[in-house]
Parts: C-alpha cells; sequence; structure tokens
C-alpha cells in the first residue's frame, strides 16, 4: 500500500488544527511563527479571539502552508513517507516542498505573496464561495443556470460526489444558498470562480 499526504486549499478550520499543533509542536510552532512574522502580526494574535485573523486571506495562506508542512515534518519525523503528494489549490505549494521542489520557507513566502495579492483581488470584487452538499451534476447546473441570472457564477470545484463548490457574486451566492442545501465558506474572494 502507498502513502499519499493531500495538502488542503483555504477554507479548513485552521483554529481547531492549528492550535492543538502549534502548542504540542516545537517544529510546527516554529515554521507558523515565521509565517505569522511575515505579515506584521504575531501568534497570539492569529489563533486568539477565537481565529477572527485568519479570515484575512494574506494571513490564511502563509499560517495554512506553515502548519501543514509544519505536520508533514512531524510525520516524517515518525517515519511516515509519503509515495506522492498533492495539494489542491493553495495545498500545491506546501505539496511542492514537500516532494522537495523548493524549500519550506520559499513556500511560506510564496504562499504570504499570493495571499496579499489575493486579498487585493478581494477588495476590488466582492464574491465568495459555498459547497452545495447532497448534490448532483444535475442539481449543480440548476443552481449556476439560476445563479446566473442574478450575477456571475461558476463551478469551484467538486470535493466529493455529491459536494460541489461555487464561487461567484454574492447575490448570485444569496439567491443559490435560499434553495439549495449548502455550507458557506468563509473565504474573502470567489477563488476558482468567474470573473
Amino acid at each position: 500500500m502507498s502513502t499519499a499526504f493531500l495538502f488542503p486549499g483555504q477554507g479548513v478550520d485552521l483554529v481547531a488544527v492549528g492550535r492543538d499543533w502549534v502548542e504540542r509542536s516545537a517544529s510546527v510552532r516554529a515554521l507558523v511563527d515565521a509565517a505569522v512574522a511575515a505579515t506584521g502580526l504575531s501568534p497570539s494574535d492569529v489563533f486568539g479571539g477565537g481565529g477572527r485573523a485568519l479570515r484575512r486571506t494574506e494571513l490564511v495562506q502563509p499560517v495554512l502552508t506553515a502548519l501543514c508542512l509544519g505536520i508533514c515534518g512531524e510525520l516524517r519525523a515518525a517515519s511516515i513517507r509519503p509515495r506522492f503528494v498533492v495539494g489542491h489549490s493553495l495545498g500545491e505549494m506546501a505539496a511542492c516542498a514537500a516532494a522537495g521542489v523548493f524549500r519550506e520557507r520559499d513556500a511560506v513566502e510564496l504562499a504570504a505573496l499570493r495571499g496579499r495579492l489575493m486579498a487585493r483581488e478581494a477588495g476590488r470584487r466582492a464574491g465568495g464561495m459555498l459547497a452545495l452538499v447532497g448534490v448532483d451534476a444535475a442539481v449543480v447546473d440548476e443552481a449556476l443556470a439560476f445563479g446566473a441570472s442574478h450575477g456571475q457564477v461558476g463551478l469551484a470545484a467538486w470535493n466529493s460526489p455529491d459536494e460541489a463548490v461555487v464561487a461567484g457574486e454574492p447575490e448570485a451566492l444569496r439567491r443559490i444558498a435560499a434553495r439549495w442545501p449548502n455550507v458557506p465558506l468563509d473565504v474573502a474572494g470567489a477563488w476558482h470562480g468567474p470573473g
């Protein structure tokens, strides 16, 4: 049996996972502290107050990358080594570093730059994302067609056979959310979507 490490994109609950790892692992804490320092905040600012600061794209991206790489290091230290690595969206940064394409610190710096650029773009154009749950392709097509009559919206990802993420303008998403079961994603923009 082969082992693979899958690195997630933005949207995971960093407060629940991150705080625990930062508290119990010096190596994870060192990477996360370096990521946070690049943003001008302190680690207590990040995980304090219920983690509200982690809603900021320019912060969550380097912190998530650092956290993923720190956990990867802990797994490797426990002799758990992947044969394959893969990343979704932002997770590609951590996957590349885990595969040796570039250094961990470089991945964190690239994620910080990516986060700043995406935050800038989110400030220029309102948007968001939501996961449609318990749906199939026909339902997603129907939801997208309905949403398109209220603004730009598009398919962002299939998370599983019955969960799709859509991204777009706030009004289109609001209308879709009123008609189909969903989970809003706590992100600042319509990532992987139209526009």
